[in-house]
């Protein structure tokens, strides 16, 4: 995957991209909750629900994820997924509140 996309409000799609110029790429979950700043919701292809919300503390902001539902998967799924899934996916968020911190 070169990217992961929300489609921004509720009902939206979480889309892992392959081909940014095209948009092409598989839906991974559908967007439940849309509050920017403050909480994103997401339930994922496999059923599991993931929340994340943002926390202002300080001239800072906590992250806080939630996953939930990983005890309904098969043993060696929600293991690898556990493993390696937000390992992942971090990185790609960190990117973009970089880039964000970086443009005028």
């Amino acid at each position: 995957a070169k990217a992961v996309r929300f489609e921004p409000y509720v009902g939206g799609r979480l889309m892992e991209v392959w081909d940014c110029d095209t948009g092409e790429g598989r839906e991974m979950g559908r967007v439940e909750a849309w509050e920017p700043g403050e909480r994103i919701q997401f339930v994922d292809s496999r059923g599991t629900e993931v929340i994340v919300e943002f926390v202002p503390s300080g001239a800072q902001t906590r992250v806080t994820l939630v996953h939930r539902g990983l005890e309904r998967l098969i043993t060696a799924e929600a293991e690898q997924h556990a493993k390696y899934g937000w390992r992942l996916l971090m990185p790609w968020y960190d990117e973009f509140v970089q880039q964000r911190r970086s443009t005028p």
